[in-house]
């Protein structure tokens, strides 16, 4: 992915797209921008990758208790399904 000029707002195109992801791992989507994601991301190697390193830097942030609380107990409501979803 490279970074890109949104005209001016002192925001990359990139940030915009880590803040999407963040927002996309943390469940703070609709369903129709969670389908969004998933086509653009799952779809390709490279953004499949990318998606994996934001969710490695969450789990990073969550261990480092650097995430909000409310973010730190989103994460830990969706870490759990997922933990709870793999042992069944």
């Amino acid at each position: 992915m490279r970074a890109k000029s949104d005209g001016g707002n002192g925001h990359s195109r990139l940030e915009s797209e880590e803040a999407d992801l963040r927002r996309y791992l943390l469940g703070q989507m609709s369903e129709a921008e969670e389908a969004q994601v998933e086509r653009a991301y799952l779809g390709s190697d490279d953004a499949l990758e990318a998606l994996r390193a934001r969710e490695d830097e969450l789990i990073e942030e969550y261990l480092a208790s650097a995430l909000e609380p409310a973010e730190r107990e989103r994460f830990e409501r969706l870490s759990g399904a997922h933990l709870a979803a793999a042992i069944e």
